[in-house]
């Protein structure tokens, strides 16, 4: 597939400074949060084609706010933000947190700086600085607190694809990457599917008894039980314990990382969509005009301008066999009332995001 490879140059200075402290010098400007195998690399380099936009040291996946380091500011931050309106919030908590808090974020700012390149780091630089970390959406219980107290100046850009495309090539990319993996103890796509939901079922995440799996025939079964929905409070309590049951959290969750409308709840509590928040599909990126749609989108939220001319072909992933009809079905019908809720969250342009494929 033929995709817009992106070589910019700049027609306007539109660079946002709105809600951070300009004297904090040049921050990082926005990060790229979104599933894992969502196309995150994809819509790194193309924006880094940008003569402004420059991405961090390490690449992708810096994980610094995976950390609890510093959760004790981010605890008082957010016992302060709850007694005021948003309009009111950041100012008053500012002015009411302790200096032992101020300290240690002031140490955390310091500390994510110094990922990025020193020079960029300058007030008089032009650079737009990010970074993309496709784990900050999975471990959504406490990443978004951590960024909103100690960089909330930062816009987020999270990247969505198909909730089942996206764990088999999970699969795969764990597969091929050989026995350093946790996948060298699944012999199937199956088995991987049935040991993350029956994590999903000891965290009461969804019902138990839901799934089966017969190892004999390699056969995963899905019993649809009436569920009724949970309260977000206790939701986000099984959503925290399902996430920290996870032997290895950075190549398991197959199918929960897929769950998006409960991560991008917990984010969009801290960043409102619109002025804060865009949610980008990764299928739209498929061809040239929607890549051109998606690069403009992303370039507004930030406020750049841009002018792109170059094209080169995207990489495609293949796979030594195709998933299994059956799991594919089980799959559609288990994801079906999540990706209802994913609608009903970001509004009438996310109504049936991923059409079913298969049919009963």
């Amino acid at each position: 597939r033929s995709v817009l490879r992106k070589r910019s140059t700049l027609t306007s200075d539109k660079y946002l400074r709105k809600n951070r402290n300009d004297a904090i010098s040049n921050r990082p400007t926005f990060m790229i949060i979104g599933a894992q195998r969502s196309d995150i690399t994809t819509l790194s380099d193309y924006l880094t084609q940008h003569p402004r936009i420059i991405q961090s040291k390490k690449g992708k996946s810096l994980g610094f706010f995976t950390s609890p380091r510093y959760d004790a500011a981010v605890t008082e931050w957010f016992s302060l933000a709850a007694k005021y309106p948003d309009h009111q919030r950041d100012t008053k908590v500012t002015e009411e947190i302790s200096e032992a808090s101020k300290k240690l974020t002031k140490e955390a700012r310091n500390e994510y700086d110094r990922l990025f390149d020193p020079k960029l780091l300058d007030k008089d630089s032009k650079a737009v600085l990010f970074e993309p970390s496709p784990l900050y959406l999975f471990m959504s219980q406490h990443i978004p607190k951590r960024v909103k107290a100690i960089a909330p100046w930062v816009k987020i850009i999270a990247m969505l694809r198909n909730p089942i495309d996206r764990a088999y090539s999970q699969f795969q990319m764990e597969e091929k990457m050989g026995e350093q993996n946790i996948t060298h103890y699944y012999s199937t796509f199956e088995e991987a599917i049935f040991d993350d939901v029956k994590a999903m079922e000891e965290s009461h995440l969804i019902p138990k008894g839901s799934w089966s799996y017969n190892s004999e025939t390699e056969t995963l079964n899905f019993i649809e039980k009436p569920h009724k929905k949970l309260t977000n409070a206790l939701e986000a309590n099984a959503w925290k314990a399902y996430v920290s049951s996870l032997t290895e959290v950075s190549t398991m969750g197959f199918i929960g990382r897929g769950m998006y409308e409960i991560q991008l709840r917990h984010w969009i509590r801290c960043f409102p969509r619109g002025d804060r928040m865009l949610v980008l599909q990764a299928e739209t990126m498929g061809n040239e005009i929607g890549t051109r749609t998606a690069l403009k989108q992303v370039l507004d939220h930030i406020g750049l301008d841009d002018n792109h001319s170059d094209f080169s072909e995207k990489f495609v992933a293949s796979y030594k066999a195709p998933m299994k009809n059956h799991t594919r079905l089980l799959l559609e019908t288990f994801y079906k009332p999540y990706n209802k809720r994913l609608s009903n969250l970001l509004g009438a342009k996310w109504n049936d995001p991923w059409p079913a494929i298969m049919s009963v």
